[in-house]
């Protein structure tokens, strides 16, 4: 039996089928939720230096991409630190930016800035996406 990840809570196959099959509710209830934009660029920011800081917790995480399969040592090191690099609040502030015209999503502004931007797009709606696993990085990266 697998355990899945759902909203903050580890579940197993039956139980996730049954979220599924009631997904409006789930999606109804995580509107109600205020997201707190500057809590996660700090969590973000913090996991990124506990990564860096922590032998033995990157040793760990380096241990679960080789014993996946997916990954050597050296490409789990080098997905580390993409990841490490990626999350830093300055780098997520800055990515938003470039994208949105602010540093926060949940914000609507108009992107107008002297410098060209190559692709930028504009929050419509509400978006869930299922990622392939063949990049250990691929997750954290979308």
């Amino acid at each position: 039996m697998r355990k899945h990840f759902w909203q903050g809570d580890a579940v197993n196959d039956e139980e996730f089928k049954n979220r599924l099959t009631n997904l409006n509710a789930h999606i109804l209830k995580g509107h109600k939720v205020e997201f707190k934009i500057d809590e996660f660029f700090r969590a973000c920011d913090r996991f990124s230096k506990k990564l860096v800081s922590d032998l033995l917790l990157r040793k760990s995480l380096t241990q679960v991409l080789v014993d996946s399969g997916e990954s050597n040592a050296i490409d789990a090191e080098v997905a580390i630190d993409e990841i490490v690099s990626f999350i830093e609040e300055k780098a997520l502030r800055s990515k938003l930016n470039a994208e949105f015209g602010n540093d926060n999503p949940f914000r609507s502004q108009k992107v107008s800035k002297p410098r060209p931007v190559f692709e930028s797009w504009f929050p419509l709606g509400f978006l869930v996406q299922f990622l392939a696993s063949n990049a250990p990085s691929l997750a954290v990266l979308s």
